[in-house]
């Protein structure tokens, strides 16, 4: 596993995100993540709507946020990272985002935006 500094560059749907990931020694990488265990609707066909609200669920809360920590474990079938996402405001130390941040992943599930699948 592997934990990282990102800052939001778009939210694409309710489970997929490009983040600017923070490498450390002034290396940067604009990735594309898919978030760990969580299936939101899609963007289109039949749960359109509900897949507009998703992402503007993500969007609101990673918009709103002063800190971005994200945990990546492998690569997906469709070669984005797959991330446990946590967020914050700035009274919350990096490096300790993971324990007192707000993990996205478990969010979207408690607020039935996103349905748990297998990590």
């Amino acid at each position: 596993m592997y934990t990282y500094r990102a800052t939001l560059a778009r939210v694409v749907d309710g489970d997929t995100v490009d983040v600017e990931t923070d490498f450390g020694f002034f290396l940067r990488q604009r990735m594309r993540l898919r978030l760990a265990g969580v299936n939101t609707p899609e963007m289109r066909g039949p749960e359109r709507e509900a897949g507009k609200a998703a992402r503007a669920f993500v969007r609101e809360r990673l918009e709103a946020a002063d800190r971005i920590v994200i945990r990546t474990t492998k690569k997906g079938k469709y070669g984005r990272f797959v991330a446990d996402l946590w967020y914050g405001d700035e009274s919350i130390p990096w490096e300790e985002m993971t324990e007192r941040g707000t993990n996205l992943n478990a969010e979207l599930l408690a607020e039935g935006q996103a349905v748990e699948i297998g990590r």
